[in-house]
């Protein structure tokens, strides 16, 4: 305490200010109980030495305000500081509590405790019931699963997008999802923007056209789960990138997907938070930058395919059927190659086999060329 004593009783402006900065720390509580295992009936006398409540801080905060009001407590403000304290002691002083009650009382007690607990239990088991029955799972089995298998099983559903190619990761109360890469485009190019929408997200010159599309093309974003929410609006930017219709829509199945196994009982306006675990959705990783493919049209890979350059040749000398591969056929197309009986030729650097009607026709469709 850093207030300075003047001509005054020393000992008993000490006293008052030791009491305040001790109030709230013990009080004493009588009880009873049953005893969990024989049902014997039993008192006890407890002190408690921790504080509880809001006296402690209230009392720091009262020690504060005279320490700035009384900076030197002199024989003229002593009285009035004095009542000040007294009555703050009065206020928060702590009272014995008798918390005794006859075994009769307990007994009814843990009786009608235990009736509510049962129809809790069985209210519950009800609720859980049509939960599960509606294909979703209950709070208990999403938490008894782990993020450890929820990961696993968010990674095997994501599968399902072929386009893309995404990572997920796990940690204590997080799962982490990067799209890695696709050939479905998910950014708007920079380029497409109008000047209107550029202006708009320039922070009032904070930040810069050339810092707005670094952003945009960078490879790199966390994106926001709540955005997903509201329907695709090409214009809104998603925590420094603007999405694709067909982007908007990919990362809202990747959220109703890591949803089934969440649940948020969260409440931001007390800081209180209560989430199975936290979702991270990011575009590419930091030290690993997202790769955009755009696909190949049918027609272009269907040119491209190496079995559409294929050459049969029949080998009039040797009775025989030869197939010229321009590189070095797929192990799948080798197998074929073999089920059908032919060999490889080092010389010719062909496969062959002894012709046969039907032959060349047979392998065509085999190899669908």
């Amino acid at each position: 305490m850093e207030i300075e004593l003047g001509k005054i009783n020393k000992n008993k402006a000490e006293t008052i200010i030791s009491e305040i900065e001790w109030k709230g720390k013990s009080r004493e509580e009588h009880r009873s109980y049953l005893e969990y295992s024989t049902g014997e009936y039993k008192e006890s006398k407890t002190v408690l030495t921790k504080p509880f409540g809001d006296v402690e801080e209230k009392a720091t905060l009262f020690l504060d305000a005279l320490n700035k009001k009384y900076i030197t407590i002199t024989e003229i403000n002593f009285k009035e500081f004095m009542q000040e304290a007294q009555t703050f002691c009065d206020n928060y002083e702590y009272k014995k509590v008798n918390l005794v009650k006859t075994k009769e009382e307990l007994l009814a007690e843990r009786a009608d405790n235990k009736k509510r607990t049962e129809e809790a239990e069985k209210e519950k088991k009800e609720k859980d019931a049509k939960v599960r029955a509606s294909g979703n799972l209950t709070t208990s089995d999403k938490i008894n699963l782990g993020t450890k298998e929820i990961a696993k099983q968010i990674r095997e559903k994501l599968k399902k997008f072929n386009d893309c190619v995404f990572s997920v990761t796990k940690k204590t109360n997080s799962i982490n999802i990067y799209l890695m890469k696709s050939s479905l485009k998910v950014v708007r190019d920079f380029d497409d923007l109008s000047e209107e929408v550029i202006h708009r997200y320039l922070d009032d010159g904070l930040r810069t056209k050339e810092q707005l599309k670094e952003m945009q093309t960078s490879g790199h974003c966390q994106l926001s789960k709540y955005t997903f929410r509201d329907d695709y609006n090409p214009d809104t930017w998603n925590n420094g990138i603007f999405l694709t219709k067909e982007g908007h829509k990919l990362f809202g199945e990747v959220v109703k997907i890591v949803q089934y196994y969440n649940y948020d009982h969260s409440d931001s306006m007390i800081d209180y938070f209560d989430t199975n675990f936290y979702l991270h959705l990011c575009i590419g990783k930091w030290d690993n930058k997202y790769v955009f493919e755009e696909k190949v049209e049918q027609e272009e890979q269907t040119n491209n395919n190496p079995r559409n350059k294929v050459t049969f040749k029949k080998n009039e000398e040797k009775n025989g059927l030869e197939i010229y591969f321009p590189e070095k056929p797929s192990s799948s197309v080798r197998d074929i190659l073999k089920s059908k009986g032919f060999r490889w030729g080092k010389f010719n650097k062909c496969w062959y086999k002894r012709f046969s009607d039907g032959l060349e026709e047979d392998i065509k469709q085999a190899l669908e060329v």
